[in-house]
């Protein structure tokens, strides 16, 4: 058995510079960050589990939203070879 996680996890940010000009419910700051874990039980089986963070922040306009989300996986690799 092998347990792999994903260390440190994956993230990105955008952070725009708004001037005064533009509308207050465009874009200011987005965050984003995901990782996971991933399990081998046996030869050509694969378990494994996201969990995902995502942030979006209006310009002026109050507006923000936090988004979660989780996934599981499961995978099976047959391997087989066919000759001629």
């Amino acid at each position: 058995m092998k347990l792999n996680a994903s260390i440190p996890p994956r993230r990105a940010m955008l952070n725009i510079e708004n001037s005064e000009a533009l509308k207050p419910s465009d874009v200011h700051q987005g965050y984003y960050a995901v990782s996971h874990l991933l399990f081998h039980p046996g030869p050509n089986v694969s378990i494994g589990g996201e969990f995902q963070f995502g942030r979006w922040v209006n310009f002026s306009d109050g507006f923000n939203f936090n988004n979660y989300r989780s996934q599981l996986w499961f995978k099976y690799e047959c391997k087989r070879t066919f000759e001629f």
